[in-house]
Order: structure tokens, then C-alpha cells, then sequence
């Protein structure tokens, strides 16, 4: 009998690379070069020899994942024994919402360039450019300093959504950090410390593994270590649980 019906991961771009590489083209490069691309929740649904689904997108601010999260609760409780998986993100990728229309991400404060013209989404233009340099310089010190430390709410919101799932199911469900947090990770039979400090050592990216290749996210190397170490946590987790 199989551990998990099924591995179902909710995170940004670090979680969903798969979609990452084919919008930027990598993919194709991948296969000219013979080089086979697996994200985590791949490896993860060869090791538990079950379906995997990813829900999230890159760039995406942890409270919107946690929003997916939500959304699908009453899919994940259908499944027969789903493993699933929320990676935090980046904690200084927060948004300003102004109206059903206008969200600013701390990030958009800094135009980006497309050759030799300054580009800002369309519906964010107009709420940047009346902003004042002081109130810009403003915004980004907020998010660099506090930012960080205020979105400590969202590990304390899984948690409890954690808690809730397992009140109508038992499920193994289980939170961990890629990034590096400026707060203490808690203790928590629902989070996964990847490490001593609470969030995942370095890993390899695909950067290492082709140096023209300049993006960041990781390599089949380190999304299987990634996995190998995600795996040996729950095994801990899951052994102390049949304990208690």
C-alpha cells in the first residue's frame, strides 16, 4: 500500500521552476543540452510512487499562498491521503494594495529596463510616479527592516489552517523556509526545520550547474537533495507524532 495518494505543494517560483524554465525558454536549452530538469515535488512523487499537483506562482507573496492554500482545502480533504506541502517564500515579497486593481509589490519601487526604456506595469505607474522619493526611500526601509520580522503571522496562520484540516481529517501536512528568516523558526509538529537555524541550507542552482545560464532558482541536484532532506524530516516528524 502506497504512504500518499498523493504529494500536493503550494509555494513561488522556488516550488513551481518547472513553469519558470519553460516561460523563460531554459527548458528547451535543457533538452539541446541533454540535461534532465526535476523540481522537489517531482523527485517527491517518484519517491512516494504517487501524483504530484503545484499550486502557487513566482513571485507570489506568502499570504496570497496561503490563499491558495484555503481555496484548496476542500480538495485537499477529497483526496484519499494526500502529503502536502507549503514552502514560505521570500518574507520581504510583500504587496500594497490599493484597490481591486492596484497591488504593489515592495520590488516595484525599483523600475525594470527592457532595453533602454523604464518599464512599469501599466496600473502601478500612475501610484508610483506620485509617490515621493522620501515616501519611496520610505516604503523600502519598512520592508527591509520590519517587513520580515511582521510576516511571522503567516507561519502562525498555517499552523492554525494545519489544525483545522487535521480536526476534520488527519493529514500530513507541513510548512518549511527556503529563505533565510530574521525571526526564530518555531517548534512545531506542522513545520519542518531544514535546518539548525529552521530554513534549507544552500542548494545547488542552475546558475552552477551552466554559468551562461544566469538564473538563480535550483538544479535537479539541488531540488533532489532538497527532496532527500524534506523526506528525512517528515520521517522524524511522522515517527514522533506516532509517539505521542
Amino acid at each position: 500500500m502506497k504512504k500518499y495518494s498523493n504529494i500536493i505543494c503550494f509555494g513561488d517560483s522556488y516550488t513551481n521552476e518547472e513553469s519558470v524554465y519553460k516561460n523563460i525558454g531554459y527548458l528547451d536549452i535543457f533538452k539541446e543540452r541533454g540535461y534532465e530538469f526535476k523540481s522537489y515535488p517531482k523527485v517527491l512523487s517518484e519517491y512516494y510512487n504517487a501524483p504530484y499537483e503545484t499550486f502557487g506562482a513566482g513571485g507570489m507573496p506568502i499570504h496570497f499562498v496561503i490563499s491558495e492554500l484555503i481555496k484548496k482545502m476542500g480538495y485537499i480533504l477529497s483526496l484519499e491521503k494526500p502529503l502536502v506541502l507549503f514552502q514560505f517564500g521570500f518574507f520581504c515579497n510583500a504587496i500594497l494594495k490599493y484597490d481591486s486593481d492596484t497591488e504593489l509589490i515592495w520590488k516595484d519601487l525599483i523600475p525594470s529596463k527592457i532595453g533602454n526604456e523604464i518599464f512599469l506595469p501599466v496600473n502601478k505607474q500612475e501610484v508610483i510616479s506620485n509617490m515621493s522619493l522620501e515616501d519611496k526611500l520610505s516604503i523600502v526601509n519598512w520592508f527591509e527592516k520590519f517587513e520580515d520580522k511582521r510576516n511571522y503571522y503567516y507561519i502562525d496562520t498555517f499552523i492554525s489552517l494545519c489544525k483545522f484540516l487535521n480536526t476534520q481529517k488527519k493529514i500530513d501536512i507541513f510548512g518549511f523556509l527556503l529563505s533565510r528568516a530574521n525571526f526564530d523558526v518555531p517548534d512545531n509538529r506542522f513545520i519542518l526545520k531544514l535546518s539548525e537555524h529552521g530554513w534549507s541550507p544552500g542548494t545547488e542552482a542552475i546558475c552552477d550547474v551552466f554559468k551562461d545560464l544566469t538564473d538563480t532558482h535550483k538544479s535537479t541536484k539541488g531540488n533532489i537533495d532538497l527532496a532527500h532532506n524534506i523526506i528525512n524530516q517528515i520521517k522524524t516528524k511522522v515517527e514522533i507524532q506516532h509517539i505521542i
